[in-house]
């Protein structure tokens, strides 16, 4: 495998990205692939529940391989022949066989969890074991998920063609149209989105035009918005002091829509910086740090309007 080649994920489409692609990925969006695509973000934050996914992924993978009685090809990275832009790096696939697996290391099994030996898995990792499938041109996908870090459930996918023409055609799309000609999914109110604007609008010059009635009407709905939001806010801290009297000298409350408690908890520590520049203003200058300049959107609505 080209390492250099697998860690650029710029120059390809994988799984993941079908997922989002297709937009049924609840971790990241289209928006997410563009900016990785194009290299205006350093990807998805890795967090605690991915980490250990990946140290467990070998784990799964060895209980699969016992337990289905396989031997494993170890993973690496695949380029389809003629669609460039597609590709990816299967978790495994079985030595003999035009089958493959995706490891997977969840909390719990929810609604979206069928039976084993089913092809009841959550959407977004349907797409991408066809995604696979796809790439490999291969008949079946299997799904081994560790669930609560102590139950294997394994599962079986085949291959269905119309799913395999469905992603080549999104991926193909969202490749030539966006990627390609640098045009950006559609903007939305994720916080990619936000990032995509700040990364493409840096600076400005002094005008303040007049709006269009079309960015008039938007203006209106952002204030709307902002109303509807400041009502909400005050309704909730109205119910939450209602609970936090029903509460009172309790821990908390449980019913059949789940629990909220009223506990104690050590203070937050915090940094008097304040009294160290009054103290010692050389060693306070000395670790000042001027952060990058930014653009700051604010909001001042005529009253009565």
């Amino acid at each position: 495998m080209d390492e250099k080649e697998h860690e650029d994920r710029s120059t390809y489409l994988g799984s993941h990205d079908t997922s989002a692609i297709v937009g049924d990925n609840p971790f990241m969006n289209r928006m997410d692939v563009y900016l990785a695509k194009k290299k205006l973000t350093d990807g998805i934050e890795q967090t605690e529940r991915m980490t250990w996914g990946l140290k467990r992924q070998p784990q799964i993978l060895d209980a699969f391989s016992e337990r289905k009685g396989v031997e494993l090809e170890p993973e690496r990275f695949i380029r389809h022949k003629k669609l460039t832009w597609f590709g990816g790096t299967p978790d495994g696939t079985i030595k003999g066989r035009k089958e493959g697996v995706d490891a997977k290391c969840i909390r719990f099994a929810g609604d979206d969890w069928g039976d084993e030996d089913t092809d009841q898995v959550p959407r977004y990792i349907l797409w991408q074991c066809h995604h696979f499938m796809t790439l490999m041109n291969y008949d079946r996908w299997h799904v081994a998920a560790l669930v609560g870090g102590q139950e294997l459930r394994c599962y079986k996918v085949e291959r269905d063609k119309e799913l395999s023409d469905m992603i080549i055609e999104a991926d193909r799309a969202f490749w030539e149209e966006h990627v390609l000609k640098e045009i950006p999914p559609e903007i939305d109110g994720s916080g990619s989105a936000k990032t995509y604007l700040d990364k493409k609008y840096v600076s400005h010059d002094e005008e303040i035009r007049v709006a269009t009635d079309a960015e008039a009407d938007l203006m209106l709905k952002l204030k709307d918005a902002r109303t509807q939001l400041e009502e909400a806010r005050a309704l909730e801290l109205l119910y939450q002091n209602k609970l936090r009297q029903a509460i009172g000298e309790n821990a908390g409350l449980a019913s059949e829509y789940g629990k909220i408690t009223w506990k104690q908890q050590k203070g937050r520590m915090t940094f008097d910086s304040r009294s160290l520049q009054l103290e010692n203003k050389e060693l306070y200058e000395k670790y000042l740090k001027q952060g990058e300049p930014m653009r700051v959107f604010r909001v001042n609505f005529t009253e009565g309007k």
